[in-house]
């Protein structure tokens, strides 16, 4: 069941998972580094600020670490998170681990992935960077799409998206967006770039 919360009681109860010292101030700060992280940060204070809902609440639960110590903890948000603090929003979106209901049927829905083919195997850089074109971004006024899961062979980039519910027109449009993404890091040197609906396999191509 997901409910509103205040900020500071999100902040006081609850910490990010990374980095150390697992405080807000200073997880904002180390994102705040990364100008593709920031681009995340200020497209989410848009919604935010608008009093728009976000699709997805910001997921609070338990966390392991290394050492079998459990922390209670932003799961899933913590950009979300961030962005109310930059934005000075007090009212949080949020869901409860112990309340979410698993969806046993999800491996068998169908669901949307893109795969990028370059002309060259890919090195860490250039990984990163499709990463953080692509990761998370506002399709539209009424959709913010992330990718559930990356993924990378040769030359190939396999990202698989959280929508939902979709059709033709919707499938369309997300692939001319990630090629607008994409061209903005590469200019010409355009990969080939497929959306497509697909079963959970994550078979990369091998021709």
């Amino acid at each position: 069941m997901s409910t509103f919360i205040s900020l500071a009681e999100l902040q006081a109860k609850y910490s990010p998972v990374y980095p150390e010292p697992y405080t807000w101030d200073a997880t904002l700060a180390h994102i705040l580094k990364d100008p593709d992280e920031t681009v995340i940060l200020n497209e989410l204070m848009k919604v935010i600020i608008s009093g728009e809902q976000l699709r997805r609440p910001v997921l609070l639960g338990t966390a392991e670490f290394d050492d079998d110590i459990e922390i209670d903890a932003v799961l899933d948000g913590t950009h979300r998170v961030c962005a109310h603090m930059l934005a000075k929003v007090d009212q949080v979106y949020v869901e409860f681990e112990a309340d979410r209901v698993v969806d046993e049927s999800y491996d068998s829905k169908p669901a949307l992935k893109t795969v990028l083919k370059f002309d060259h195997v890919l090195n860490d850089e250039d990984w990163d960077a499709v990463y953080g074109a692509l990761r998370s971004f506002p399709l539209n006024k009424d959709l913010w799409v992330t990718s559930d899961a990356f993924g990378s062979a040769g030359e190939y980039i396999e990202a698989m998206w959280d929508i939902e519910e979709f059709n033709g027109d919707l499938i369309v449009e997300l692939n001319a967006e990630v090629n607008r993404r994409i061209k903005h890091l590469h200019g010409e040197n355009m990969p080939s770039i497929i959306t497509e609906i697909y079963n959970l396999d994550f078979d990369f191509p091998t021709s």
